[in-house]
This record gives C-alpha cells, structure tokens and sequence, in this order.
C-alpha cells in the first residue's frame, strides 16, 4: 500500500510539473480572482506540506530549505512572485524530498509520528497514514492549479 502511495505522490507531482512547464513566470504567480494564491505557491506547499507530515510530525528536522517551510506552510498566502531560480529549487525538491521519504521509510526512520488533523478532516495517527494521506493533499491542489490554470488562460 505505501508503495502506491508513493508512486501516487510521484504521478501527481509529475502531473503538477507538466502543468506548470506550460506556463510562464508571469502566469505561475499570478492569483485569479477568487483565489488566494498562485500556481507556484501551491507547488511551494507541496514541499512544506510533505515535510511537515513526514519529518517534523516524525520528530526529525525538515529537510527543506527554511524559506520553502516558512513560506509555503498552511494558512500562508504569497508574499510575492516566485523567481526563476527559486522555482529551479522547488522543481528539483518535489521528486529528491518523495525519494528521500521512502528511503527512510524503508531504513526505519520514522518510527514516531505526533497524531495530526488535517484541514479536510483527516486524522493521521502514524507516519503510513501521513504517507498515504499525500496524494490526496496533493491532488487537492492540482485540481486547485488546474482551475488557476482555466481561468488565467480565459
């Protein structure tokens, strides 16, 4: 099942860069009307998210830069566009960060978790249900990017 999991997690991020290789710079950080953020944002948010979940709430430290995980974290909004070179960071960070996951999975890692609720009411009691929770965080957010995507193209 966590195998799924992560291969799920790989598709959707997967889905999220082919999404994002279609627009440019402009387009990935501007906010529609009626939405909070932009496209990069949510990409940004991926990362903090997972890491969040998977090393924090396991009792080890974030493996993201601090930027990523103070400015992407839940509830923030942008503070402004996401440049180039931070988007470069972001792009490569989405597939190392799932990588790096399941190889500590895998080496026993992460065998605390601090129980968490999610903001779409999910209670994750073990770091197998945080893994497993993932993708569908993620594919919220891709329908999120798509709608972006929809409405700034119109």
């Amino acid at each position: 099942m966590l195998e799924f999991a992560l291969e799920s997690l790989r598709q959707v991020r997967q889905n999220f860069l082919h999404l994002a290789d279609e627009l440019d710079a402009t387009t990935l950080n501007a906010i529609p009307s009626g939405f909070r953020n932009h496209i990069a944002w949510h990409l940004g948010h991926l990362i903090a998210v997972q890491q969040h979940l998977c090393c924090v709430r396991a009792g080890r430290a974030p493996q993201a830069p601090d930027w990523v995980m103070k400015r992407f974290a839940r509830g923030t909004v942008p503070r402004g566009p996401v440049t180039p070179v931070e988007m470069r960071v972001l792009r490569e960070l989405l597939f190392v960060h799932v990588d790096q996951l399941a190889q500590d999975y895998a080496d026993g890692r992460l065998t605390t978790f601090q129980a968490y609720d999610s903001s779409l009411g999910v209670r994750m009691a073990s770091i197998e249900d945080a893994i497993c929770f993932l993708p569908v965080h993620e594919g919220t957010h891709l329908g999120y990017a798509m709608a972006m995507r929809r409405q700034l193209n119109n």
